[in-house]
């Protein structure tokens, strides 16, 4: 009766063992189910909720990085029109000639090629506003001369942009009587040179001038190549989240760069033409 009894017993207590270690096993199986199902559900929360942000920041980080090109490339074209002016100034010099308006609007059509490639920077359509891109170059041109009472005048300033004929040659101008309220430098006469523009310094002695690069869009006269209109600016340069401004509300001038130098002697203090 007896015999065996001892391995009854141990059978006994395997089975309970057994029996306790599948309850536990089932018990921790049910809470990692339960801990894996809340886990899930709380990711998916979580993802629904911060995916949208995602995809903004995603939009955010490539908007800057093609707003920063932008800048770059008219900082680009902006040292590029001084080294070509400065080599044509030098050439006229030695031509006994000065610099000429027609010198600078070629100077504005080579330099502007890293962003207007071809003739994209001209309309498509003779005497209309249609571009490849929707917008065009414009540059503003200041001398600056020193005075002796160390103050600083502005003798003569232009405005030049691509104009609306096909011929690569052509380019609009006009001549500044005061401040334009698309340009960040001020018209002035015998005021500190930090009046005209914040940078400026002329302790030299010598004249400066001030080369004002930018990409022009004006929504109420400006059309692409299809003759198709743009409502903003953040359309016509393909951004998704950044709204890019420009200084003057009710024109266009994007992407502004100045760039100051010391002239060649091929310029004077007489306005070109």
């Amino acid at each position: 009766m007896t015999g065996g009894g001892n391995n009854l017993k141990k059978r006994a207590k395997s089975k309970s063992y057994l029996s306790k270690t599948l309850k536990i096993t089932k018990f921790v199986s049910k809470k990692l189910e339960d801990f894996h199902s809340a886990t899930s559900g709380s990711i998916l929360i979580e993802f629904a909720v911060c995916m949208p942000v995602l995809i903004i920041l995603l939009y955010y980080i490539n908007d800057l990085s093609k707003l920063k090109r932008y800048y770059d490339q008219t900082e680009f074209v902006a040292q590029q029109m001084v080294n070509i002016l400065q080599n044509i100034a030098y050439t006229r010099l030695q031509e006994g000639n000065t610099i000429s308006l027609p010198d600078i609007k070629r100077a504005a059509s080579l330099a502007y090629l890293s962003i207007y490639p071809g003739t994209t920077m001209f309309t498509t359509k003779s005497g209309s506003n249609y571009h490849v891109f929707n917008h065009k170059p414009r540059i503003y041109m200041y001398y600056v001369k020193n005075n002796s009472d160390r103050t600083a005048s502005v003798p003569w300033r232009l405005w030049i942009h691509s104009g609306d004929q096909i011929n690569p040659n052509d380019w609009s101008h006009g001549y500044l009587k005061t401040t334009s309220p698309q340009s960040l430098v001020t018209v002035a006469t015998n005021v500190p040179p930090s009046s005209i523009y914040p940078n400026l310094k002329m302790d030299d002695g010598n004249p400066r001038i001030i080369v004002e690069v930018q990409i022009r869009w004006d929504k109420n006269d400006q059309k692409d190549a299809n003759g198709k209109t743009a409502y903003s600016a953040r359309e016509v340069f393909k951004l998704f989240a950044v709204n890019v401004k420009s200084k003057h509300k009710d024109k266009a001038d994007y992407f502004t760069s100045v760039v100051t130098f010391t002239p060649n002697d091929g310029f004077t203090v007489n306005q070109p033409q």
